[in-house]
């Protein structure tokens, strides 16, 4: 009853904030700015995708607002789009038909409230926690997902955070509404609320996380730095699902990561993931699919290295590789610089395993991205 009235509690202080926002911000001007992409994807003779899309983000005061659009067609049937862990509601107009889908949405709402000690955000709005590069142990949900190559754009989530300033460190408070995967509407197994604290010691960040996750309760902490052009970081969260979740005990999941600049062209990083989510074969797959996981193999490394050949072009590979299941996921990218404001980028996804493994069963594609900034 207690969670319940929480998640009621939040919604009304959202709903209160945007209009509050609303009037505070009109005596401010908009500054926007956005990308417009198309892009094909070839899968096989049968299989092809073409996409088209916007994104524009603007500000206006302490008021932040990102629309996007889409639309997809295709020769075969389309996968549905899938909804966000922490987004109570879609505030998206989408049509959805076996080989044809357009969405127009609303990415991020939210309103700042600044004080000398502290800042405040309310509403639809990024949450970036820990270090790591590629595998993030103390995020807020991990739901299952395929590596991106566009990874410039992180997902709004509905939720309140604070970063308040201390004498010897930072604070930061988040409160997320979320739902499971088998209701509708916020939840609290869905939700999430923690506290993280960050401190510098010896050069490094120190950071200390604790709370409530999407679906289970959790304790992390990490240390990440840099030396001579080599940064590194080491992250571990301890992750006790929820008793009604019916996912099993507790478990631990830590990742260990390299980067090194050598000069202004080449630049590599490395991670591995320890992954106790899959130390039960009878819950791994489950949790992987509930997003309680980063994967389905106990252990899991990754590695990318990119070039900057001339000034205009810039080549990565960026290679994943389950040691369990023996199974690897390798995407090649070349991208060109056609203007000041234009990338176009080709791109080849390679995968190798057995038709049920993690990356074995994930399609090998060639895509031609075009992208203009705005």
């Amino acid at each position: 009853m207690q969670s319940t009235l929480t998640v009621h509690m939040l919604k009304l202080a959202l709903l209160f904030t945007f209009v509050l926002a609303t009037h505070q911000a009109q005596a401010n001007e908009w500054q926007s700015y956005g990308k417009y992409e198309a892009n094909y994807t070839y899968m096989s003779s049968q299989t092809h995708i073409g996409t088209a899309s916007a994104r524009l983000m603007a500000a206006k005061g302490e008021l932040q607002l990102h629309l996007q659009a889409r639309f997809q067609h295709a020769n075969t049937s389309l996968q549905p789009i899938p909804a966000s862990q922490f987004q109570i509601t879609s505030l998206a107009v989408d049509e959805q038909k076996p080989q044809q889908q357009s969405l127009a949405a609303i990415d991020r709402l939210n309103y700042a409230i600044y004080t000398d000690q502290a800042t405040w955000i309310i509403g639809r709005q990024a949450i970036s926690l820990g270090q790591s590069y590629f595998f993030n142990p103390l995020a807020l949900g991990s739901a299952a997902s395929v590596p991106s190559l566009d990874a410039e754009y992180q997902r709004g989530i509905d939720a309140v955070s604070g970063d308040i300033w201390l004498d010897n460190g930072n604070l930061q408070l988040v409160m997320a509404l979320g739902n499971d995967q088998d209701s509708d509407g916020a939840n609290w197994r869905g939700s999430a609320l923690l506290a993280r604290y960050t401190s510098q010691w010896l050069g490094n960040e120190l950071a200390l996380q604790a709370g409530k996750i999407y679906g289970a309760y959790q304790f992390g902490a990490g240390i990440s730095g840099d030396t001579n052009g080599v940064s590194y970081r080491l992250e571990a969260a301890t992750t006790k699902p929820l008793s009604d979740m019916q996912l099993g005990d507790s478990f631990t999941n830590w990742v260990a990561g390299l980067g090194y600049q050598a000069n202004d062209n080449l630049h590599m990083e490395v991670e591995y993931l320890h992954n106790g989510a899959a130390n039960h074969a009878s819950f791994a797959i489950t949790r992987y699919l509930k997003g309680l996981s980063l994967s389905s193999n106990k252990a899991v490394t990754a590695a990318s290295i990119s070039y900057q050949f001339v000034p205009l072009v810039q080549g990565q590979w960026t290679e994943f590789y389950a040691l369990t299941d023996d199974s690897q996921l390798g995407i090649l990218a070349l991208s060109y610089n056609a203007s000041d404001n234009a990338t176009l980028a080709l791109s080849w996804q390679l995968t190798q395993g057995i038709s049920n493994s993690q990356y074995g069963q994930l399609p090998e594609t060639v895509a031609l991205t075009f992208r203009d900034y705005f």
